[in-house]
């Protein structure tokens, strides 16, 4: 992006809009730290992604803070604190970096799903789960705008008590894809910007069967060239650093 001026910053209604950045702001998207800098990221999907690296930084602690047997109670009331502390930071809008504080309440959530999957008996088929996702996807979408942080809490607080209580998909129609899917999602995540903009905005004198055929190759081909590239060979570099630090 930043070697070939790619407008990937913003997408509008019919094209891409590139952001303006200096030095800061290309080494605070590249060390995923945007969100503690007040830096514009340079890709525009990467703004979630600070915040779930920083989060991985809390798992350790809160695995250790789970395996005791009273664990629902107090990862109940770590959530019931991290809520608080959200509401306080909301009445003080000047206290400098709180936005990770205030996505705590939405990642809690899945630790209680975690923990919850431990206690209780899967009750409901599997074919129900896509409607309750679809439910919860309008009930967050219906009134949500980027300040109602307690629709957002409560939308994660909903999907993390909603999980335990369904049984896994096995239809293998459904598993085989989904998995293959989840292999490359995380390419699919960062290029598919990319992919639409070259296809329709870069390419938008090409006829249209033309535009779709290039962005079905780049959608599917990017995230495998780049899984199979980079991204596999430091998962299994990360592995081996991993098991000579253990032993």
């Amino acid at each position: 992006i930043a070697l070939f001026h790619l407008p990937q910053g913003v997408v509008q209604p019919g094209h891409f809009l590139g952001v303006p950045f200096d030095a800061g702001d290309l080494l605070s998207s590249l060390l995923l730290t945007t969100n503690l800098t007040h830096r514009v990221p340079i890709l525009g999907p990467i703004w979630s992604l600070p915040y779930e690296m920083q989060m991985y930084l809390f798992l350790p602690g809160l695995y250790l803070l789970i395996r005791a047997g009273r664990s629902l109670w107090r990862i109940g009331m770590l959530w019931a604190l991290a809520i608080g502390l959200g509401i306080f930071l909301l009445r003080f809008p000047s206290i400098p970096n709180p936005n990770l504080l205030l996505f705590v309440p939405s990642f809690l959530p899945g630790i209680l799903a975690y923990q919850l999957q431990k206690k209780t008996r899967p009750r409901l088929p599997a074919f129900l789960w896509p409607p309750v996702i679809l439910a919860l996807t309008a009930f967050f979408l219906g009134g949500s705008t980027n300040e109602n942080w307690a629709q957002k809490w409560l939308t994660c607080l909903l999907l993390g008590l909603a999980i335990p209580l369904f049984s896994e998909v096995s239809a293998a129609w459904l598993v085989v894809p989904s998995h293959f899917i989840a292999k490359y999602s995380y390419g699919v995540y960062l290029t598919h910007f990319f992919s639409i903009w070259l296809a329709f905005d870069r390419l938008a004198a090409w006829p249209l069967f033309a535009k779709i055929a290039m962005f079905l190759a780049l959608a599917a081909g990017l995230p495998v060239l780049f899984y199979h590239a980079l991204e596999e060979p430091l998962i299994r570099a990360g592995k081996r650093i991993a098991d000579q630090y253990a032993a």
